[in-house]
């Protein structure tokens, strides 16, 4: 039965617009609801304890009267639950998203897993994940300093001899919009580039350069079509979560008062944490759809998954590159010397 419905599932792979994709994202959010935010929780829901906790004292302290000074907001429980906060946010994210990933990508080609096995493979990947997204970041952050840094070192010379001159300071402020712009492009384009290195780690056991190349390379003549997709589904989440936490912030805020503050602020903290867990699956299932489309449309990983379910691995033949070369008409040819039989007359097609 399980065969049969991983095979039904194969036979369904097609590259997918837009519309497919957000389909696609609902049907197996639905499907594995429970299962999917159960991965989620597993991280999240420490996570959020500690950030409600970590960041409602920090607010408490600094909504605090001073006495005698501006008030310390990074003492007692405040630091101790930030540093723990990040460093558990760092080092369990990876781990918490590559084990959504394997989920969703079991169910996208028809199979059935479970959280526990699911996060066993994730662990045997964690090392390399966050070693990936180390370097990943490196890459981010040097690209983005060096799109900024020759027009930040114009600007810092113009505001210095400025003065009064007004012309000067037009054409710094000017300078100032281009590089802002400059940071905006470059940060988007890199986040492109790499944004499927992590699922190369997950999903297809790369190393840490090598996942970041193939990341480079799938995005390769299809950057608008990722950028455009993950965009606007990242506008969709932010969206949603601003609907349900801002309107709930305000009403609190307004009807406990200021002495209650900090339990408003912690409510809604709290509030933004759910939705965070509600929402995180969608995006991780919109990454890996994308990842999946790419790899359909470069590289024929349909008919490759096609010819592996009908147990004819070799009607995908591959060129020198790895990439699929699907032989839709005959088994893929021989890549050695040896000599192949000619068929035989009754065998030939009229």
């Amino acid at each position: 039965m399980a065969e049969r419905e991983q095979n039904r599932s194969v036979f369904e792979l097609r590259p997918m617009n837009l519309a497919d994709i957000l389909d696609a994202i609902v049907r197996i959010y639905r499907r594995n609801f429970w299962q999917l935010i159960g991965i989620c929780a597993v991280v999240l829901a420490p996570l959020g304890v500690l950030q409600v906790v970590a960041s409602t004292e920090i607010f408490s302290l600094a909504m605090a009267e001073p006495s005698g000074g501006l008030p310390d907001i990074f003492s007692g429980v405040g630091l101790t639950g930030l540093v723990v906060y990040v460093l558990v946010l760092v080092l369990t994210t990876p781990l918490m998203q590559a084990a959504v990933a394997k989920a969703v990508a079991e169910q996208y080609l028809g199979s059935r897993t479970s959280i526990k096995a699911v996060y066993r493979f994730a662990l045997r990947k964690w090392w390399t994940l966050l070693w990936v997204i180390f370097v990943a970041g490196l890459i981010y952050g040097g690209i983005v300093v060096v799109s900024v840094l020759p027009l930040g070192a114009v600007v810092g010379m113009m505001a210095t001899g400025a003065g009064d001159n007004v012309a000067l300071i037009v054409i710094g402020v000017l300078l100032l919009l281009l590089a802002m712009l400059a940071v905006t492009v470059a940060s988007v384009y890199v986040g492109v580039k790499l944004m499927f290195c992590a699922l190369a780690v997950v999903l297809e056991d790369a190393g840490v350069m090598e996942a970041l190349r193939r990341s480079w390379d799938l995005s390769t003549s299809h950057f608008w079509r990722v950028a455009g997709t993950m965009g606007l589904l990242y506008v969709m989440m932010g969206m949603a979560q601003s609907m349900v936490v801002w309107p709930v912030q305000l009403g609190a805020t307004v009807i406990m008062g200021e002495d209650m503050a900090h339990v408003a602020y912690a409510l809604s903290q709290g509030l933004a944490g759910v939705m965070q867990l509600l929402l995180e699956p969608l995006l991780i299932t919109g990454t890996v759809l994308v990842y999946y489309d790419l790899r359909i449309r470069k590289e024929g990983f349909d008919l490759v998954a096609m010819a592996d379910a009908i147990g004819e691995p070799d009607l995908a033949a591959r060129t020198e590159t790895g990439e699929a070369a699907p032989a839709l008409f005959g088994a893929a040819p021989a890549h050695d010397e040896e000599t192949v039989d000619e068929p035989r007359d009754h065998d030939q097609l009229p």
